[in-house]
């Protein structure tokens, strides 16, 4: 039985996401007295959400993970030969 395979919610890059992000967030801030009378506020909103986009930033991206992966194939297949 194979891995299963995750699927992303989003049809974009991680990079493109973080950048998408971060300049919602850029755009909120700077209306921020609309957003207030809506009270959605810095510290309950902007920082969390600001946190998250960090966090997820600094996950592997795709290309890293793959690279992982290669680099254990060719070690499992090193001691294959060995063995």
């Amino acid at each position: 039985m194979g891995k299963k395979e995750s699927k992303r919610n989003y049809n974009m890059s991680d990079g493109r996401l973080v950048i998408e992000c971060r300049s919602k967030l850029t755009s909120a801030r700077r209306d921020k007295t609309e957003f207030e009378q809506r009270n959605i506020k810095e510290a309950t909103h902007y920082a969390p959400f600001e946190t998250q986009i960090n966090a997820f930033s600094d996950l592997p991206t795709d290309v890293e993970e793959g690279g992982i992966k290669q680099e254990a194939t060719e070690e499992k297949n090193r001691i294959g030969q060995t063995l």
